[in-house]
């Protein structure tokens, strides 16, 4: 070979680390392959988000569910602006509160997000770094406990980090936190099994208790599955006592680290269980796991993921080859077949039996968050694919194993294929083009385990090939996802934020001047602003471990949405607005220049206290029509007949390519007539004297829980006004029930049905209303309430004083605080009675005529508790510590 081959032959070997024969290159190498696994992580992670547009300064994708909460510092923020940050009692609609926290807020990440003052430069670095971090710690997970060559580490390393779905769920942050998570707590149950070592497996399991509590939960709940099945089928290698040492040092790892959680974790849990989140939740009856689907998950470029039931797992091609050619090679021990086939067993079964999926998701909300299941099996795959790689045969006799595993994989690919383009629900945006770039990856890896086993090349060529090749599949498959979701531009929503500010700013300077007390309670309609992503405080709660969902229920029958997001921004009235003290609403809007931020003001806001009627403890049942509920509950609070809504009774109805059917009692059905077009209807009114009209459907039955009738699936059926104010203009009607404001035309009200499902699938619902408002009463309403009353004197997240002044004959003072045991109410500086009222929903205290000094503190539930159980693993800590010291100085006096 002459010379200038050989030196270039020596640079490539160089650069790719790989086997050379200076000795300080290989050292270097095999030192710092971890950070070798960071970077290369993180850079592609960071070239497949540019490729993609949605870094700062290209385009915006804010992020859903609790992301917002984390771009506001979530954890850090409240601890260095000196809130308590393990729990509030006003937890409820929105982010920057305790579901934030509880959910990622911790996180140590996201602590650039307190200080980085570009909120979604921050979200794009913290997703960098979490991918580096992931790609590290699985290096060096695969490298010490699979015993896997560096080289090769790297590149499923980096496979995990980058092809674990929660690093490209691009709308939930915390989920990413989980993804370095098992690694790390891998690692440390090796030190456990190996050297019999309890702390490092405590602290791993503590801090994902404490980072994110969710996460920490299932990968805790998997760490032990793997656990036992390592007992069960490696225990009688082990002499008893070894075993004994491993069992007592898993229990007391597990048990102190739980304990150690306990001071931040506790109150939490209580407000968890309190199932305020989970009411009406009956998910797991209508889920639709699709096996179809699942089928595009190993493969490049899978669509929308985010509304797919069955987890999108890519992990690379490669990865998938070599997980198959380990359960085929003879040469791998039967039990490490058994042991990962079990598992992954296991998380195939989860995904269909419901009390399995109920419990990984702690029996609460299992209902398209299937996506949590994917970073374990993602986890599964790579570390199978690295023992496959430690076992990777050469010889010709692999040649029919190799030939049969690649037409499996492409028969694979072409039942997927057949599923993206003959059904409704596909993977890929584009199939073919997706197709295509699938059948060119499974060729080439074909090609390079063809020539690597039987052909047996030279090292370096090998390894070359596989770091090219998985490196750009990898980063054009990120790409791929986020291009999906990076859809508003960096400059529409600057000017969005700029609007918003100014608004707020200006309208806030208006209501102080008021000093009403009500300045920092809004309400900010549309994407993507909402009240808790603007305030910290919120006018009200529903995660009260005391109230069990009441405020869900409450609201459900008063016509509101009864999900977070519905709640948040969808739905309510004047009225039920009033109550809350919503004072700003708003939306954006586009007016075909560009993306604008339009915002109405609603002054019938009433502050949290005022003084209602004694009638209000009396409060009668609720019906299944919320109308008629909202006039009960005007005349309770005035304590005089108060006819706020009226029935509508003449309506006509205009469709198209679609079948409507009302009946008496207010039930029907809706059903598209052909496939041709969308199916719609306009719903009408008259007018009358009347400036505003609600229509509302419902398939509540009689005790209130949402019911799913025969006639197929969840379907794509809407509800549209361009009037309405409450919200975006769009009700889905499958999901909740749905109120509306109606659109005013000249002479009447109306709004539109639009039916986008195939005509097999009907839409049955049981209750139809369309009542008038009576602006002028409700304004008297709302005058008669806010006369006198609260005047808030403080504010905090355990304690709130204000000066009431009851004057008139109303003598209940009416808090829109939900009713919660652990709050303690004082009048004068005298304990008072806290009675709940309207289905035990929400404080009242009594008062006589006079000025008064009303004070509401709250006792966060277990936090005495909570303390006491952390100082006890604590304890226990340092007398593992203790022990350990003691062990190695009688080992070594010296």
């Amino acid at each position: 070979m002459n010379t200038k081959l050989d030196g270039l032959l020596y640079l490539l070997e160089v650069i790719a680390g790989m086997k050379v024969d200076n000795k300080i290159i290989k050292k270097i190498s095999s030192k710092y392959d971890y950070l070798i696994a960071f970077f290369m992580a993180a850079f592609s992670n960071a070239v497949a988000l540019a490729l993609a547009g949605v870094l700062p300064g290209q385009k915006w994708r804010f992020g859903g569910d609790v992301v917002s909460g984390n771009l506001n510092g979530g954890f850090w923020k409240y601890l260095f602006e000196g809130h308590i940050p393990d729990y509030r009692w006003n937890v409820g609609l929105g982010g920057g509160t305790l579901l934030s926290i509880a959910y990622g807020g911790m996180s140590p990440f996201n602590i650039f997000a307190y200080l980085i003052p570009d909120k979604y430069a921050a979200y794009m670095l913290i997703i960098i770094l979490e991918t580096g971090v992931s790609a590290m710690l699985m290096q060096i997970f695969i490298k010490k406990v699979l015993k896997l060559e560096s080289n090769n580490s790297i590149i499923l390393a980096c496979c995990y980090a980058l092809g674990a779905y929660p690093t490209v769920y691009f709308g939930c942050l915390c989920l990413n936190d989980s993804v370095y998570m098992l690694p790390m707590v891998f690692l440390a149950m090796n030190e456990l099994l190996r050297k019999k070592k309890v702390l490092p497996l405590s602290l791993a399991y503590a801090y994902c208790f404490i980072c994110q509590f969710y996460c920490g939960f299932i990968v805790g709940i998997f760490s032990l599955i793997c656990f036992i099945l390592f007992l069960i089928l490696k225990g009688k290698e082990v002499d008893r006592a070894g075993l004994k040492k491993m069992v007592s040092g898993y229990l007391i790892a597990g048990i102190l680290a739980v304990l150690v959680s306990m001071s931040a974790l506790f109150p939490v849990i209580l407000s968890y269980i309190g199932d305020g989140g989970s009411a009406f939740n009956i998910s797991e009856g209508i889920r639709f796991l699709n096996p179809l689907l699942m089928l595009g998950s190993p493969f490049w470029g899978r669509g929308i993921a985010l509304n797919e039931e069955a987890p999108c797992i890519y992990c690379g091609i490669l990865t998938v080859l070599v997980c198959i050619h380990l359960f085929l090679n003879r040469a791998v021990n039967r039990k490490e077949k058994l042991f990962w086939g079990t598992i992954l067993l296991i998380m195939a079964v989860s995904l269909f039996v419901n009390p399995i999926y109920r419990f990984w998701h702690i029996f609460n909300r299992p209902d398209g968050y299937t996506a949590r299941f994917a970073v374990i099996i993602s986890f599964v795959i790579v570390s199978v694919a690295a023992r496959g790689f430690k076992f990777l045969p050469e010889g010709k006799e692999n040649e029919r194993t190799l030939a049969g595993m690649g037409i499996g994989v492409f028969f694979l690919l072409i039942v997927a294929y057949v599923a993206w383009t003959a059904t409704a629900d596909r993977s890929f945006s584009h199939p073919i083009r997706m197709f295509v770039g699938n059948a060119f990856l499974i060729v080439l890896w074909m090609l390079i385990l063809y020539f690597k086993i039987v052909k047996d090349v030279r090292r370096l060529w090998w390894d070359i090939a596989v770091v090219a090749l998985a490196v750009i599949e990898l980063t054009a498959a990120s790409c791929v996802i986020f291009k999906e979701y990076g859809d508003i531009d960096a400059s529409e929503y600057n000017a969005d934020r700029l609007a918003t500010e100014a608004f707020l700013e200006k309208n806030r300077s208006d209501i102080e001047k008021e000093d009403d007390g009500d300045s920092a309670r809004t309400h900010i309609s549309g994407l993507p602003f909402n009240q808790g992503d603007i305030y910290d405080y919120m006018g009200v709660s529903m995660y009260s471990p005391a109230q069990n969902g009441h405020f869900l229920d409450t609201f459900y029958h008063m016509g509101d949405g009864i999900s977070v997001s519905v709640l948040t921004y969808d739905g309510k009235t004047d009225f039920s607005d009033m109550i809350l003290g919503v004072r700003y609403r708003g939306k954006l809007v586009n007016d075909g220049l560009g993306r604008n931020v339009a915002f109405d003001i609603n002054e019938k806001a009433l502050p949290i206290g005022f003084m209602v009627s004694d009638d209000i403890k009396d409060f009668p049942e609720m019906t299944t029509n919320p109308f008629n509920n909202q006039n009960m509950l005007a005349t309770a609070m005035s304590g005089r007949s108060m006819e706020i809504w009226s029935e509508a009774g003449d309506r006509s109805l205009e469709s198209s390519n679609l079948e409507m059917a009302i009946r008496p009692d207010g039930s029907g059905m809706i059903r598209k007539v052909s496939e041709d077009e969308v199916g719609a209807a306009i719903l009408s009114v008259p007018k009358g004297d009347f400036e505003h009209a609600y229509i509302y459907f419902s398939r509540m039955s009689k005790d209130g829980v949402k019911v799913h009738k025969a006639g197929g699936k969840i379907m794509d059926i809407e509800l549209q006004s361009e009037g309405d104010r409450a919200g975006n203009g769009i009700r889905r009607l499958e999901l909740y029930n749905s109120l509306l404001e109606m659109d005013s035309a000249e002479n009447e009200f109306y709004c539109v049905i639009a039916d986008f499902d195939d005509p097999e699938f009907v839409y049955e619902f049981n209750d139809l209303y369309i009542y008038y408002q009576d602006e002028e009463k409700l304004n008297d309403l709302y005058d008669e309430l806010n006369d006198g009353g609260w005047n808030e004197e403080e504010f905090t997240d355990v304690y709130i004083k204000a000066s009431v002044d009851v004057t008139g004959d109303k003598t209940v003072l009416f808090m829109s605080i939900p009713y919660d045991k652990n709050w303690k109410a004082f009048v004068d500086g005298n304990e008072a009675v806290i009675n709940p009222v309207i289905n035990d929903t929400f404080c009242s205290v009594d008062l006589t005529k006079g000025i008064h000094t009303v004070e509401m503190r709250y006792v966060v539930p277990g936090r005495k508790t909570g303390n006491m159980l952390a100082v006890l693993g604590l304890l226990g800590w340092g007398s593992v510590i203790t022990c350990e010291l003691m062990t190695r100085f009688k080992k070594n006096p010296t």
